[in-house]
C-alpha cells in the first residue's frame, strides 16, 4: 500500500504546528535581520569591518598586526613557557628575547615602511616641487630666519608643539596621516588634463600641498620644447625630401612646418615668462598651442607626459629606497643590537665584567647559570673569535 505524501504534508500544515512553525521563523528570521541591518548601519561597526577587511596583496594593517601577533608571536611565547615549565627564570629570559626581536621586526615590518615612505615622499615632493603624498606637513613657522622663528615659537610655544606632534602622528599613523601615492594615484592625478583651466588648477593645488609650481611648470615647458623642436626639425627634413629640383617646397610641407615652428616659439615665450605669467595670461593662448600642452599632459603614458615620467621615477625611488633601509635594519641592526643586547647578559655573569676567552670557558659558565641556552652559548663563542 503506497503512502500518499500530498495527504500527509497536507496535514502537517492543517495542524497547530504547520501553522505556527513557519510564522516563528520568519518572526526569528525577521527579528535577526533587523539586528544584522542595526549592526551593519552602525558606523563603528562598519569602520572595523572596513579596518580588517582582507584586499588581496594589500591587507589591512590591522588584519596584518592581528595575525602578526596571535600567528607569530603568540604559538612563540607558548613554545617557551612550554618548554622549561620548571625555571621561571629561563622562561622569562626566553619570552623576553621573542618580544624583544618579533615585536621589532613586526613593527618595522608593519609601521616603519609607512613611515618611511611618508618622510621620503615628503623630502622628494619638495626637492622636486612635485607632491607625493595625500597629505602635506603642516607648517610650523610662518617667518623666515632663526630670530624670527625663536620669537614666533615664544608667542605660542603650546600651538607649535601641537603642530609638531600632528606632524610626527601623520608620519607614523598606520591607518591614516600623511600616505605615499601609489604609482597609478601618481599617474591619475598628473595625467588626464583636457585643458589648460585644469592644468591651471592642477599647478595651484600642488602649491597648496606645499608642493613648488614653478618647478612643475619646468617640468612640463621644458619637455614641451624639446618635443616641439624635434617636430620642427622633423618637418623640415620631410619638407627638404619632397621638394622639387629647385628646392621648393610642396604648400603642405610648408604649411606645417610653420605652424609647427610658430607654436615652438610661443612655448619658448611661455616658458621664458615662467609660472606667473602663464597662470595669468592662459585665456591668451593660441589653440595650436592649448592643443600640444594637452595633448602631451593628456595622456598616462610616461614616454608622452613629462609629469607622469618624472613622478614614477620619484616612485619607485624613494620605495627602493624605504624598502632597502627597512631591510638593511633587519638584516645588519636588528642582529647588531642582540648581538650587544647577548654581550651585556654574558657579561653579567662574569666577575668584573671579563669575557670568557674560550668555549670551555663558557660551558662552564652556562653550567653555573642555567638561564643561558645552548643556542646561546654558540652565538656568543662566534662574537669572541
Amino acid at each position: 500500500m503506497g503512502i500518499n505524501i500530498n495527504k500527509i504534508t497536507s496535514k502537517i500544515s492543517n495542524s497547530t504546528i504547520g501553522q505556527n512553525l513557519p510564522k516563528q521563523i520568519n518572526n526569528i528570521a525577521t527579528s535577526l535581520g533587523s539586528k544584522v541591518d542595526s549592526l551593519c548601519s552602525n558606523d563603528k561597526f562598519q569602520k572595523t569591518i572596513n579596518a580588517f577587511e582582507p584586499t588581496g596583496g594589500d591587507n589591512s594593517w590591522l588584519l596584518m598586526m592581528t595575525l602578526m601577533l596571535t600567528m607569530v608571536v603568540g604559538p612563540r611565547v607558548k613554545s617557551a613557557r612550554n618548554r622549561n615549565p620548571n625555571n621561571k627564570e629561563a622562561t622569562k629570559d626566553e619570552i623576553k628575547e621573542i618580544l624583544y626581536r618579533d615585536i621589532q621586526t613586526i613593527a618595522i615590518i608593519l609601521l616603519a615602511l609607512k613611515a618611511l615612505n611618508a618622510l621620503i615622499s615628503g623630502a622628494v615632493g619638495k626637492m622636486s616641487g612635485i607632491p607625493m603624498s595625500t597629505k602635506p606637513y603642516q607648517s610650523l613657522f610662518e617667518t623666515k630666519g632663526l630670530k624670527n622663528k625663536a620669537a614666533e615659537f615664544i608667542q605660542a610655544p603650546v600651538a607649535k608643539a601641537k603642530i609638531a606632534l600632528k606632524n610626527v602622528w601623520d608620519t607614523i599613523n598606520p591607518l591614516g596621516g600623511k600616505i605615499c601615492y601609489t604609482k597609478e594615484q601618481a599617474i591619475q592625478k598628473y595625467s588626464g588634463y583636457t585643458s589648460l583651466d585644469e592644468v591651471n588648477k592642477m599647478l595651484a593645488e600642488a602649491k597648496e600641498q606645499k608642493g613648488d609650481p614653478e618647478k612643475i611648470f619646468n617640468v612640463i615647458f621644458n619637455s614641451l620644447v624639446q618635443k616641439q623642436e624635434k617636430l620642427v626639425n622633423t618637418l623640415k627634413q620631410e619638407g627638404i625630401a619632397t621638394a622639387d629640383k629647385a628646392g621648393n617646397w610642396v604648400p603642405e610641407a610648408v604649411e606645417k612646418y610653420q605652424n609647427a615652428q610658430n607654436t615652438l616659439e610661443e612655448l619658448t615665450q611661455l616658458k621664458n615668462k615662467g609660472y606667473n605669467n602663464f597662470s595669468q595670461k592662459s585665456g591668451e593662448i593660441s589653440k595650436a598651442c592649448e592643443n600640444t600642452i594637452i595633448s602631451m599632459l593628456k595622456s598616462g603614458d610616461k614616454k608622452i607626459n613629462p609629469l607622469v615620467a618624472k613622478t614614477d621615477a620619484l616612485n619607485t625611488w624613494l620605495k627602493t629606497a624605504a624598502y632597502a633601509t627597512e631591510i638593511g635594519y633587519l638584516g645588519f641592526g636588528l642582529p647588531f643590537l642582540n648581538q650587544k643586547r647577548l654581550e651585556k647578559k654574558y657579561l653579567k655573569s662574569r666577575p668584573n665584567n671579563e669575557l670568557p676567552n674560550s668555549m670551555n670557558e663558557i660551558k662552564s659558565m652556562s653550567a653555573t647559570n642555567k638561564n643561558l641556552k645552548e643556542q646561546e652559548i654558540k652565538l656568543y663563542h662566534n662574537f669572541i673569535k
